[in-house]
């Protein structure tokens, strides 16, 4: 956790324990949690445990005042694999003003846009945590510092406008390539957006409801940056006076600065649901380009205990300069790729279920798939047991590269 980071979980962890202390007898408070225990194991390597310990988390809620209320979850793991001793990690801490037109949420929260299943082109506030993909979202979504103003109109139309004003990366989890045309390849740290007040994002969204065609819409806006990495390739000479062949390559991710105009909707016909969601991306470094990602499908409900959803999955570069592939020697990027997932929610019983989540990139020819089963051994105590893959044809596309993601796991969860 970076220094501004801290600081922002120290100061509202103050202000929500002062305000859970000084709340007089009767007020709306109340304290629930959570203990689980874990083990990930690597697919690929059987025997390679990636996490093995438990997690504590504290979740505290209340309402002071008539308009004010506030939400905190932290977790408290150990983990024997990692060895690196307890760590307090803020889930979400947050503050809430309203009234009858307004709602402001100021700290660490969940901003989740778009309507379509796993794959959103509009999701771009909230960063994702791969090589942690688990059973729920909370493990494998990093909640951003933001400030986020609701503000309610006539005819069941809103307007969600949102400021972060520090970046948060997605974590990938996939190295560098060992080499490229049997030259080595040098991995360098990072590049971040510098924490400055400009170089926050912004994003605003206006959706509204119509129930009377059982119709729900939205249009989006958003300045930031990528939030998963782009890759820099640069060839390193002996001699930069007389060059010939190069010693090594430079492999440097970066962050682009992101312009995105969306736009997403859903409608009811029956037992189908049909969904669709778009995307006009200009992403800005040293070659500009401008992308379109869109998404459609329908979900549909076969019975109460079954659920199945599929979509179609494009993306296509208007404006693209592609790495030549002498200079990347690995992965270039086509100008249009497609997609195709599946998703499935099946219930047994009242106790029992499954889950499943696959997406195959017919372009590329790779993979991801998250799948688990869960079952109640007890009064609050859930079971989870499931496998999480990358893959592909080639170990350089996107979903391969992180083949060293793929893992099973088992989880055990206690509420209280």
């Amino acid at each position: 956790m970076d220094a501004i980071t801290r600081l922002g979980s120290l100061v509202l962890c103050a202000a929500w324990a002062t305000s859970a202390l000084a709340q007089p007898p009767g007020t709306d408070f109340a304290l629930s949690g959570s203990l689980k225990a874990f083990v990930f194991q690597r697919a690929v390597a059987p025997g390679d445990f990636i996490h093995a310990g438990v997690r504590w988390q504290l979740a505290a809620h209340g309402a002071p005042r008539e308009a004010v209320s506030y939400y905190a979850a932290l977790n408290l793991e150990s983990d024997a694999v990692e060895d690196s001793g307890a760590r307090v990690q803020p889930v979400e801490l947050y503050l809430d003003f309203n009234d009858d037109r307004f709602d402001v949420r100021v700290g660490r929260q969940f901003i989740f846009w778009g309507r379509t299943t796993w794959v959103n082109p509009t999701d771009v506030l909230t960063a994702w945590d791969y090589p942690h993909v688990a059973s729920e979202a909370e493990d494998y979504r990093i909640a951003p510092y933001a400030l986020r103003v609701h503000r309610y109109f006539a005819h069941e139309s809103m307007l969600d406008m949102v400021w972060v004003p520090v970046f948060t990366s997605s974590r990938v989890g996939a190295a560098a390539p060992q080499s490229i045309a049997g030259t080595p390849v040098l991995e360098q740290a990072e590049q971040r957006p510098e924490a400055r007040w400009n170089s926050g994002e912004f994003g605003v969204r206006l959706s509204q409801t119509v129930s009377t065609y059982a119709l729900d819409w939205a249009v989006s806006a958003y300045r930031g940056f990528e939030k998963r990495p782009a890759y820099a390739v640069a060839p390193v000479f002996d001699d930069p006076a007389a060059p010939s062949a190069p010693s090594a390559y430079t492999w440097t991710p970066y962050h682009p600065r992101l312009e995105m105009l969306g736009g997403d909707f859903a409608k009811a016909l029956s037992a189908f649901v049909l969904k669709g969601e778009f995307a006009l991306k200009r992403v800005r470094d040293d070659a500009d380009g401008v992308r379109l990602e869109g998404v459609l499908g329908a979900n549909y409900a076969a019975s109460e205990d079954l659920d199945v959803g599929v979509q179609y999955i494009g993306r296509r570069w208007l404006e693209h300069a592609a790495v030549p592939a002498s200079a990347a020697g690995s992965f270039v990027e086509r100008r249009y790729a497609q997609q195709a997932s599946l998703w499935l929610n099946y219930r047994v019983d009242a106790g029992r279920g499954a889950q499943m989540t696959s997406i195959y990139n017919t372009t590329y020819r790779d993979y991801f798939t998250l799948a688990f089963v869960w079952w109640d051994v007890a009064t609050a105590l859930r079971a989870y047991t499931g496998i999480v893959a990358f893959g592909g044809e080639r170990a350089d596309t996107p979903y391969a590269r992180q083949e060293r993601n793929s893992q099973v796991f088992v989880e055990t969860k206690y509420i209280f």
